[in-house]
């Protein structure tokens, strides 16, 4: 249990760095605090849609339950990874310029 506590702190760890890489690289920086921000958003929204189904889970059955439905929970995502993965190069957006480039303050 403590190899895997260690092991998954660790995972959590790197998880972080590598996904904001991957958005870095991805994403065309002018909308990428946007792509940043909603990938944060989407996170806390599934700790607070799935975490108490989860907690309640591992009350009510056990802990393996739980786990196991955690693990269910995040197949999706799992799945959007490797799509991406397969699609080789991330495809850059490109935005119109309808708006000017640098905004003045007029005097």
């Amino acid at each position: 249990a403590a190899i895997a506590f260690v092991a998954a702190t660790v995972l959590r760890g790197i998880n972080s760095p590598l996904t904001s890489a991957w958005i870095n690289q991805s994403v065309d920086p002018r909308v990428r605090a946007t792509v940043i921000s909603m990938s944060g958003q989407a996170d806390a929204i599934g700790q607070v849609a799935g975490g108490p189904g989860i907690g309640a889970i591992g009350s009510t059955m056990s802990l393996r339950a739980a786990l196991s439905a955690a693990t269910l929970a995040l197949v999706p995502s799992l799945l959007l990874y490797t799509r991406a993965l397969q699609q080789g190069e991330a495809p850059v957006v490109e935005l119109e310029d309808d708006a000017p480039e640098e905004v003045t303050a007029s005097s």
